[in-house]
């Protein structure tokens, strides 16, 4: 009996013991926001997290539709939406996540202690920009009453005194602007803001009850606001936007009164008088042919927007100035849209892309391996194929406009290019030569001739003769010196600069890679750099050299690089498993688009430029198809633009 009786007394006071132990931790997971220190004196310590961007489906970009009054963008397949004589322009409409120009996106967790009104534990959050200025209140959920407010900076700590047991509704909002003038005032006791139409409405709430020690609270913003952004885009021109005036349609850009604990807009919103004239700026820096605006809106329910246009100039190739606002019906009123559902925290973007749609033109091919299209001359295979698909050069075409080409081939043997080019009247608009050592001084000095009369060449060359040295010497009035360095397997960098050509119409070539195809490469020492677009110099995977590789002439219409199979190809379309043969690579799709080649180049050599990056694990991309894709497609502009002079 006396066992028994221990037993249970042993029994009963671990049972205290374990009440001792566990209800303290029982007691703290249930407290709502308790603090993460170990005790001391109690405080708030304020850090933003970011600005919630919710992963959303891809936006869905809508062609343009023609209306009686004015042209309208629209969820349509309808396109193009409006054409005069050899300029057309289409719209699009679209919807996508805002973009504040911030870092990269981040995965944070808002934990229990920093609950935000993301309305998830997990969301995709943007960093934002350090130094932004942002406001936070603290109430008091008792009295309802505004205790504390203080203005804070992103990327500084801030740390606020405050009650032990006191539950405060935190609240907190920013326009995403360094200056602390923008953040204006608040009246505490009924707390409201105005939203401005310059500048993006960031707000963020939440709930915390303070303990002994550091309570930490994490904000993750929410916009409030849409953002109607237009841009206009006239790479398809080859045109310089240099006047452009447009405005929003009346009562397009609302402002409203935004609560502060409610977390909402109060009341009706009104229209925003002062908005004035859209501020276009580019888009690009070193581009004026695509250019952006934008302002904000508190109707984030607004399913269409109208921009009225007075002036839209472009400056094309040739210096002419073309007014197109003029073109445009029912006086340059253009709408945008439709949007459907809410637009909070949305970019509604409305694009007009402008086009000239060019005639027919002549290719003259030389070409100096039909087997591998060195011309692209063979329809069969894939540089030729590239040219004659209207997805990539046709009336319809998204990136290149025109009527189609007239196609003339001939071998480069001795006296073929002075017989084709012996009379202006029957010139061709382009010549596309990839040769070896076929011309003598006769075919070199016909090609010269074209080009002083302002024809148009992509030429192709990789063999060092006295008649190339002569030409390009003529070319440039000074001696130019040719020499071959390199193997097959070689890559070049692209330069970053001349982005109205290397950016547009089939990529961005900027810094990438070229490859050699088979051989070697022919180096040009002497060229005037004044004189030329510098596109490439020495390859990256052997010995540095000296000279150029590949350049642009900055008045005559000639492009130049020192590979005769620069467009080298062996099959229809797609690419070939060879990492020194073969760097022209399309689609497989049926639309023959020029794509990167995806592994290519011989091992670096000990010493080369990117050595040892280049090793058969890390290969490069190059670009051959692309680089080839927009430099022909300028050269076209050029000849058509600048003209040719065909008389006797």
């Amino acid at each position: 009996m006396n066992s028994i009786f221990k037993i249970l007394v042993t029994s009963r006071m671990f049972q205290i013991w374990m009440v001792i132990l566990v209800l303290p931790i029982m007691l703290g997971s249930c407290r709502k926001d308790s603090a993460s220190g170990s005790g001391g004196e109690p405080k708030l310590v304020i850090n933003v997290g970011g600005i919630v961007a919710p992963v959303q489906p891809n936006p869905i970009k809508a062609s343009s539709a023609i209306e009686l009054e004015g042209i309208s963008a629209s969820n349509t397949n309808v396109k193009p939406s409006i054409k005069v004589g050899q300029f057309s322009m289409d719209l699009q409409a679209s919807k996508e996540d805002m973009d504040l120009n911030l870092s990269q996106p981040n995965i944070l967790s808002s934990t229990p202690r920093s609950v935000s009104n993301n309305g998830a534990l997990k969301s995709a959050v943007v960093k934002m920009s350090a130094g932004v200025k942002y406001r936070v209140l603290l109430v008091n959920t008792l009295t309802q009453q505004v205790e504390m407010d203080f203005v804070a900076t992103a990327g500084e700590m801030l740390e606020i005194a405050v009650v032990e047991g006191r539950t405060y509704q935190w609240c907190a909002y920013s326009y995403n602007s360094s200056d602390e003038a923008d953040l204006g005032s608040v009246n505490l006791v009924a707390p409201t803001i105005y939203s401005k139409p310059d500048k993006p409405l960031l707000f963020a709430t939440g709930q915390i009850t303070t303990v002994l020690g550091t309570t930490p609270i994490s904000i993750n913003f929410q916009h409030q606001m849409a953002q109607l952004k237009v841009e206009v885009d006239t790479k398809g021109m080859f045109g310089d936007i240099v006047d452009i005036s447009a405005s929003f349609a009346a009562n397009t850009i609302k402002g409203g009164e935004f609560n502060l604990l409610t977390g909402a807009f109060q009341g009706n919103l009104y229209t925003e008088e002062g908005v004035g004239l859209l501020n276009f700026k580019n888009k690009d820096t070193s581009s004026n042919q695509v250019k952006v605006a934008s302002f904000y809106t508190a109707d984030v329910n607004c399913n269409s927007f109208e921009v009225q246009f007075a002036d839209l100039n472009v400056k094309l190739i040739n210096g002419n100035t073309e007014s197109l606002a003029g073109k445009f019906p029912d006086g340059g009123s253009v709408t945008f849209g439709t949007y459907n559902g809410s637009s909070k925290g949305k970019v509604l973007n409305g694009v007009m892309k402008m086009w000239k749609v060019f005639p027919r033109k002549t290719i003259l091919h030389i070409e100096g391996n039909a087997a591998f299209s060195y011309g692209a001359s063979v329809p069969t295979l894939a540089s030729g194929a590239f040219l004659r698909n209207s997805y990539n050069f046709g009336p319809q075409s998204n990136y290149m406009r025109i009527e189609g080409f007239d196609y003339v081939v001939i071998s480069p043997v001795a006296n073929s290019l002075r017989d084709k080019l012996a009379n202006p009247a029957t010139y061709p608009d382009v010549v596309i030569a990839g040769m070896f050592a076929g011309f003598n001084a006769a075919d070199y000095d016909a090609l010269y001739n074209y080009i002083e009369r302002g024809g148009v060449v992509f030429l192709m060359i990789e063999t060092e003769t006295p008649n190339v040295e002569n030409f390009m010497s003529k070319i440039f009035g000074t001696p130019i010196d040719a020499v071959i360095h390199d193997a097959a397997g070689a890559v070049y960098k692209m330069t970053t600069e001349d982005a109205d050509v290397l950016n547009y119409c089939f990529g961005d070539v900027r810094g990438v890679y070229w490859g050699e195809d088979g051989s070697h490469s022919l180096y040009l020492n002497g060229i005037p750099a004044s004189s030329v677009i510098s596109y490439t110099g020495s390859s990256r995977n052997f010995a540095a050299a000296t000279g150029l590789t590949m350049f642009r002439h900055k008045t005559k219409h000639f492009f130049y690089v020192g590979d005769t199979s620069f467009l080298s190809c062996n099959k229809l379309n797609g690419e070939t498993s060879s990492y020194i043969y073969f760097p022209f690579a399309t689609t497989t799709d049926g639309h023959d688009f020029p794509v990167p080649k995806s592994k290519f180049g011989e091992l670096a050599a000990p010493g080369s430029p990117d050595y040892p990056q280049f090793n058969y694990v890390n290969y490069a991309k190059v670009y051959n198809a692309v680089i080839f894709g927009n430099v022909f497609a300028r050269l076209v502009a050029t000849s058509h633009y600048m003209g040719i002079n065909r008389n006797p």
